[in-house]
């Protein structure tokens, strides 16, 4: 089984976070500080620069938009209250302790639960022709 070159890429003097753009040193160093708050043992630095060029090596030249942290909370919490949700009204996970627990009204958690059920269907069967209506 051969090595992923991007995998251990950072190994490379020429490789390293220092001779980057600016943008791939900053992802290194959040990936590297991400892995000590985790408690990762090893080295945090240069895996770190691993998994950013294994980042580049996938995603390089396509373009993606990463949401603000306000919208990655909203879509966290959307998930969360969707996948913990026990299909009741008053039960422990129902709609009204899923809207006590994220400070929602109970409409709002209906809506999001109509979104997330929309974004699964999507997901599972694609759009039949290609187009909305």
């Amino acid at each position: 089984m051969s090595q992923d070159p991007a995998v251990y890429a950072a190994d490379d003097d020429n490789a390293t976070p220092a001779r980057w753009e600016q943008g791939m040193a900053e992802i290194a160093d959040l990936l590297a500080a991400e892995l000590q708050a985790a408690g990762v043992s090893g080295a945090h630095g240069p895996l770190g620069a691993r998994l950013a060029c294994r980042l580049c090596a996938y995603m390089g030249g396509r373009m993606y938009y990463i949401p603000k942290a306000a919208n990655l909370d909203r879509a966290r919490r959307d998930l969360e209250i969707a996948s913990s949700h026990d299909g009741t009204r008053t039960g422990p996970q129902g709609v009204l302790a899923l809207a006590q627990r994220h400070n929602l009204s109970e409409i709002h958690v209906y809506r999001i639960l109509d979104r997330q059920r929309e974004l699964r269907r999507r997901q599972m069967q694609g759009e039949l022709f290609g187009q909305d209506g």
